[in-house]
This record gives C-alpha cells, structure tokens and sequence, in this order.
C-alpha cells in the first residue's frame, strides 16, 4: 500500500510541476517580448547564483522528457527494492539535462550503494552526484 501512495504522489507532483510550467508558458507568451527577455536574464541570473552554491533543489528538476522519464525509472527502481527502508525509499532524485543528483537520508551505508548503482545503472557512468547522508536508527 505505502508503495502505490508514493507512487501517486510521484504522478501528482509530476503533474502540478507540468501545470505550474504551462501556466508561466503561457503568461511568458502574453508578455512584451522586452519583459519576456527581462524575465529570462533574471531567471538565468538567480540559477547562475544558485549554482555557485553547488546547491541542487528539486525546484531544478529538469522539465525535459529524458530528465523526467530518467527520474521516474529511477524512483521506480528504488521502490521496487522493498528491502529498503522508508527513508531510502524517499530520497530526492533531481535529474537536470541528463545528470542525477541523490539528496536525502538513508539508513545505512548499504542503502546508499544500493540507490547510486541503480542511479548509475539508468543514467550511466559520471552522470550522477550522490549526496545521500547515512543517518543510523
């Protein structure tokens, strides 16, 4: 059961992020193309920032088709593995043109191994940052 709700909840978040995308689309569209540009520089301007930090959020999701389904066949290989604990099971998974980065808590250092090989495995070799943190019961 707490794997179907997680995986609605995946579908859901997908869905508003998709949502949420068409509707600056369309308010973009709407604008003069001068504030259109405007709005672009800022928008370029604050990630360059946030990437100084080395700073990965979910908000940088990549909203490409690869990034999205590379996402999704991670998540699900991760849930498919019922050996892992809840916390392993929800980790972050931010893919952004190609490359996958792992933020989150997991149990033990077994864990975090287990969801870097399947990271690993989808998105090949030196395309992934594993930034899961053990935390012991």
């Amino acid at each position: 059961m707490p794997t179907r709700t997680l995986l609605l909840i995946t579908c859901l978040s997908v869905s508003f992020t998709f949502s949420v995308q068409s509707r600056v689309l369309a308010e973009e569209a709407q604008t003069p193309s001068g504030a259109a540009t405007t709005n672009s520089m800022v928008a370029q301007a604050t990630a360059k920032t946030e990437g100084d930090h080395g700073e990965v959020t979910v908000e940088q999701q990549g909203k490409s088709r690869s990034d999205i389904e590379i996402t999704r066949k991670i998540r699900r290989a991760v849930v498919m593995k019922k050996s892992l604990s809840g916390y392993a099971q929800n980790v972050k998974i931010i893919t952004r043109n190609g490359h996958v980065t792992l933020k989150g808590a997991v149990r033990s250092e077994a864990e975090k191994n287990i969801i870097n090989e399947k990271a690993l495995r989808i998105a090949g070799s030196g395309n992934v940052t594993n930034d899961l943190e053990v935390v012991p019961k």
